[in-house]
């Protein structure tokens, strides 16, 4: 506690076991850690341990503000708003981060069907890993960078994206799914076709916040108009919203739970069971809710 004339003040020490900061933009989770970024670094979390470990532009950042973590193997990649990182996850060296930039920034139609000597842009949007690449989101395309030949491929809409700032990226074996404001792009990497779902064909939205694989199905939840789930046999959409049981139509996240669907909204979560389609809802205020 601190004072002075007729005034006092509390005043914590911050704890260094503890998380970076409360303002949280992405999780992940592997067998021993969870990771956390933040708006001020990363976290490590040891589930077994019960310990934190903290990271910052003073441990090897490139920026404070992680916008998106993935597990990938024996590494972990992060992505920033100053460029794109890879740590080994087991690792107990702080300092042990590999940093990639674009050194400068790229116009998008100069590099277009070529291989691009580095990432398209620095402010990264979104991540997603396969065994073979890591697919970088940022506002002006898409980079893939091939983790065996060391080299990196750009796309944006000239490619065949329906827009070239990229709000998800989610992988589902052999197809590429990337996530915009101006609707879906599905990239087949065997065919190497390209394939746009907006509004028009399918889309509740074009607005598109999260993309989550989920066998013969992959949902998609949007800014303001609910989920969308396309099933990948039957090419159908079915669309879900507030009047469904959704807590929101602005869906922020999404989590497959074996047969229950986790959503995320700024108005609560929800949980929909793909066996009997019944939805429940968790607030901030309240238990569960049958709807």
């Amino acid at each position: 506690m601190s004072t002075g004339n007729n005034w006092w003040s509390w005043w914590e020490p911050e704890d260094p076991d503890s998380l970076v900061s409360n303002n949280i933009n992405a999780l992940a989770v592997d067998e021993k850690y969870l990771w956390v970024g933040t708006k001020e670094g990363a976290s490590r979390f040891d589930k077994i341990a019960n310990k934190w470990d903290r990271y910052s532009k003073e441990t090897g950042l490139p920026s404070q503000d992680v916008v998106s973590i993935v597990v990938d193997g024996y590494d972990i990649w992060a992505g920033t708003a100053a460029g794109l990182c890879r740590y080994p996850r087991m690792s107990d060296d702080p300092n042990a981060w590999v940093t990639f930039t674009s050194g400068i920034e790229i116009k998008p139609m100069v590099v277009s069907k070529e291989y691009a000597r580095s990432l398209i842009s620095d402010e990264i949007w979104s991540l997603a890993v396969d065994g073979k690449s890591v697919w970088v989101g940022t506002r002006i395309g898409v980079s893939q960078y091939d983790k065996g030949k060391d080299t990196w491929a750009t796309y944006n809409q000239l490619d065949g994206l329906a827009s070239d700032a990229i709000s998800c990226i989610a992988v589902d074996k052999d197809l590429i799914w990337f996530g915009s404001d101006n609707g879906l792009t599905l990239y087949d990497r065997k065919t190497q076709d390209w394939s746009v779902f907006t509004t028009d064909n399918g889309l509740s939205s074009d607005r598109i916040t999260c993309i989550v694989p989920d066998s013969d199905y992959v949902w998609f939840g949007t800014f303001d108009r609910g989920v969308c789930r396309y099933n990948q046999k039957t090419k159908k959409w079915d669309t879900f919203t507030k009047k469904d049981g959704l807590a929101h139509n602005n869906v922020i996240s999404i989590a497959v739970d074996g047969n229950r669907v986790w959503f995320g909204t700024n108005r609560g979560l929800s949980r929909y069971d793909k066996v009997t389609g019944g939805w429940t809802i968790f607030t901030q205020f309240h238990g569960p809710e049958d709807i």
